[in-house]
């Protein structure tokens, strides 16, 4: 008998170091933890990151992924496995500045926190 898996809703983030990274890994990780939505974690390895989003892949309805800035990290491992998330979000794009350190604002966090959340 074949085990039935409930696919649930991917999401992921880049894992750069400035405010825009740090505030996509963390808002993420804090919607990865609803019911029916799976947070799923990148490092700065490009190759393992492919491999691990494409077995995760297997068991996604669908994805959702936060770059913070235009340098697309999350994408780049995205791309190298092959898959195209379904919702794609840049938070510089939403008027954000990325800034070298990590800090962020309480509004600017529920700002993106809003916009993600319209399609979960």
């Amino acid at each position: 008998m074949s085990k039935i898996i409930d696919k649930k809703i991917c999401i992921s983030a880049c894992p750069g170091d400035s405010n825009v990274s740090l505030l996509a890994s963390e808002l993420a990780e804090k919607i990865g933890k609803k019911d029916g939505v799976r947070f799923v974690k990148l490092t700065d390895e490009i190759e393992q990151d492919a491999k691990m989003v494409k077995e995760e892949d297997e068991n996604a309805k669908e994805w959702i992924l936060i770059d913070g800035c235009q340098r697309a990290c999350g994408m780049d491992a995205f791309k190298e496995a092959g898959i195209v998330p379904e919702h794609y979000f840049v938070i510089t794009d939403l008027g954000i500045e990325r800034k070298n350190n990590t800090n962020y604002t309480k509004e600017e966090f529920e700002t993106v926190q809003s916009i993600v959340n319209k399609v979960i």
